[in-house]
């Protein structure tokens, strides 16, 4: 079974759409904009 790839999220307010960002201490890190649907993202 595949582990899933530790991330964080940040929510942004100058975001307009989610970025994937390798960060080289923070690792993955996931950037929203407010009110965007957090559903589809994975726990």
């Amino acid at each position: 079974m595949k582990e899933p790839i530790p991330y964080t999220l940040k929510v942004s307010r100058r975001a307009r759409s989610a970025r994937l960002r390798m960060m080289p201490h923070d690792g993955l890190v996931v950037v929203i904009p407010v009110g965007f649907d957090r559903r589809p993202l994975p726990v």
